[in-house]
């Protein structure tokens, strides 16, 4: 998905894994219920706000280029509700099937 997408993504859907092309294959970015975003290793990547030299902007400092493409919710977490049906038009999922009952998008386990 696109950043623009993304970063509305996040926003609808908290507590989300979201990696990107040029990440590494463990790093991925997490919007928390406080609005901010975290990397998998609960430090601060994006507040939205700062400024100055303790600025967490690792979101707004990663635009243009190879940045505004290659975004995906991050795989293997065993979710398997439709997280978001409005971004853009499109839905996506988290993923195809719940590991934990292996219905098809949706089920009760969550």
């Amino acid at each position: 998905m696109d950043r623009d997408t993304m970063i509305k993504f996040m926003e609808e859907n908290p507590g989300v894994k979201i990696t990107h092309e040029l990440f590494g294959c463990d790093e991925f970015i997490c919007q928390k219920d406080n609005g901010c975003v975290y990397d998998e290793n609960g430090y601060l990547f994006e507040d939205w706000h700062s400024n100055g030299s303790g600025r967490h902007d690792g979101i707004r400092m990663r635009k243009g280029g190879n940045w505004e493409d290659g975004w995906k919710v991050t795989e293997g977490s065993g979710m398997c509700r439709v997280l978001s049906g409005t971004v853009s038009g499109k839905t996506y999922f988290y993923n195809n099937n719940c590991r934990i009952c292996q219905y098809n998008r949706k089920c009760s386990c969550l």
